[in-house]
């Protein structure tokens, strides 16, 4: 059903002689499912994205070594400290390893600060080995796949970890590197079993090796990115992914893209004001719809959150309003004007407000607006 692979668990155990702790947070089965796929592979160009301690970037060090092999290695990670104890570089064990035995450091460079789109032209084509193993929700590995396509030689071999992360933790968005699994095109797919790690032995890496259907199949790729987002991109990320999809997939994926993000953005928006509004958002656009002024009371998170909810959808916003007694940071807001509630420039008849505050305040304030005269309340 699927291709396996030789376990090559030399590295993995010569390293622990010379380390004082061994940081990887793979299990023993999955680096050396990782160091078979290199022992096998032979790769001159590798590429991981997510470091971490650098426990995987060592076993990668330490498995070149011991085959006599030279390759460029690339280490790529957002965070410059390591997410557990900031005290620490990402990356750091690799420094002691260095330190501690004969490993060349000339052929390996850590790429720090920033996501993988920044650096793809710096590291160049003929990637032949990408390691992917960062937050495992979406757009995450799934969206860095994309990026890195095409500078992917023909044959490379990807490899996933934490393809089973949500079933480990229990966390239900941790899918991304199992959704590219099962739907990116690939001839040549690594799938093996693993004791213990689960109940039901369920392996929690995997690998796929590039061809030509994967590149034309690609389409696939970014309608599995409909799937709900568990975080967004800020916007200098943003901008670099975007660049990265014009010039590599064209203006017809560029707005694929934006379409998909659009899609995420208002679907997390919606949710959040849904609970935060105790009815359906549905309700909210129709009143919102059939009012011809609109206010949103507050200009702090909700405020923000119903804003970018209406440009979204379309629905007119005629500023914010606080309360006469609150101090004014601004007189505009996200570019709108804000108001004091004695301040509004249209009769309460014709007013209709959302109240966009934090539910231990709504009461209060909703008593005050109804006392002043306003009962056009959304």
């Amino acid at each position: 059903m699927y291709k396996t692979v030789e376990l090559y668990s030399k590295p993995e155990e010569e390293l622990r002689k010379v380390m004082d702790q061994y940081y990887s947070e793979m299990t023993s089965f999955q680096t050396a499912f990782l160091c078979g796929l290199i022992k096998e592979e032979q790769p001159r160009k590798i590429v991981e994205i997510g470091v971490s301690a650098g426990g995987t970037t060592s076993t990668i060090l330490f498995c070149l070594k011991i085959l006599n092999m030279k390759a460029e290695i690339y280490s790529v990670d957002l965070a410059e400290k390591w997410y557990r104890n900031e005290n620490y570089k990402t990356g750091f064990v690799v420094n002691k390893l260095f330190e501690n035995s004969k490993v060349e450091k000339n052929l390996h460079q850590f790429l720090l600060g920033h996501s993988i789109p920044f650096f793809l032209d710096q590291i160049g084509n003929n990637i032949d080995f990408l390691i992917l193993d960062t937050t495992h929700v979406l757009p995450g590995e799934l969206l860095d796949f994309i990026v890195c396509l095409p500078y992917l030689r023909e044959g490379c071999v990807v490899v996933m970890h934490d393809t089973i992360e949500n079933h480990l933790t229990c966390r239900n968005a941790e899918i991304a590197t199992k959704l590219l699994f099962d739907t990116v095109t690939a001839e040549e797919k690594y799938l093996m079993w693993e004791k213990g790690v689960n109940i039901s032995n369920f392996p929690n890496i995997a690998a796929f090796k590039v061809n030509d259907k994967t590149r034309k199949e690609v389409r696939d790729l970014f309608s599995t990115m409909t799937t709900n987002w568990g975080y967004f991109l800020d916007n200098n990320d943003k901008l670099r992914y975007r660049e990265s999809i014009l010039k590599n997939y064209g203006e017809k994926y560029l707005q694929l893209f934006d379409k998909i993000e659009n899609l995420q953005r208002n679907t997390y928006l919606q949710k959040q004001i849904t609970e935060h509004y105790g009815k359906d958002s549905g309700y909210l656009k129709i009143q919102w719809q059939n009012s011809k002024k609109v206010f949103l009371y507050g200009a702090g998170y909700y405020a923000n959150l119903y804003h970018q909810w209406g440009k979204l959808n379309g629905l007119n916003i005629d500023g914010f309003v606080i309360s006469d007694n609150q101090k004014r940071e601004n007189q505009e807001y996200e570019g709108l004007p804000v108001y004091f509630l004695s301040e509004l420039p249209c009769k309460s008849e014709e007013c209709s407000i959302v109240i966009a505050v934090d539910k231990r305040y709504q009461e209060l304030i909703l008593l005050n607006l109804i006392k002043t005269g306003y009962h056009n309340i959304i």
